[in-house]
């Protein structure tokens, strides 16, 4: 992810290194109209770009297999901590406010303090895209005495 990041910082660099170049080389300042806007422009890139990766909840789709590792609710938002099952990197997801979605999450949450290994599962609703969580136990393979 953190090469992704240089890449899109040195891709976003070059462009604007050639919108100036273009204005210096064109002498266009006498409309300061085209350095604002570019300005502008790139500062709104950059934001929406990275947005998703200062740590901030993000408000897109939940992976399909994922762990819990905590949650916070907040004025009209569930903020869940959770690692996807592909990546061990945890990540802030944003929800909107459900009482049944709190009681299901305090429900599992209480479950791993209890020592039981338990994995969400998003399924997507059909009828209004809405996604569906539930979450299964993962049975251990001890091995034998």
């Amino acid at each position: 992810m953190t090469i992704q990041i240089i890449i899109l910082v040195f891709i976003f660099s070059m462009v604007y290194a050639y919108f100036i170049y273009k204005l210096i080389k064109l002498n266009q300042f006498r409309k300061p109209i085209l350095s604002v806007t570019s300005v502008f422009l790139v500062f709104v890139l950059t934001h929406f770009i990275f947005h998703n990766n200062m740590g901030f909840p993000i408000n897109n789709n939940l992976p399909d297999t994922f762990e819990l590792l905590h949650f916070h609710k907040s004025k009209n938002k569930i903020i869940i901590l959770i690692t996807n099952v592909d990546q061990s990197q945890p990540r802030l997801h944003s929800l909107d406010y459900d009482v049944k979605l709190e009681e299901l999450l305090m429900e599992t949450i209480d479950n791993q303090r209890a020592g039981k290994l338990l994995i969400g599962v998003t399924e997507k609703n059909r009828l209004d895209g809405v996604p569906i969580i539930t979450f299964r136990e993962i049975r251990r393979n001890l091995p034998m005495k």
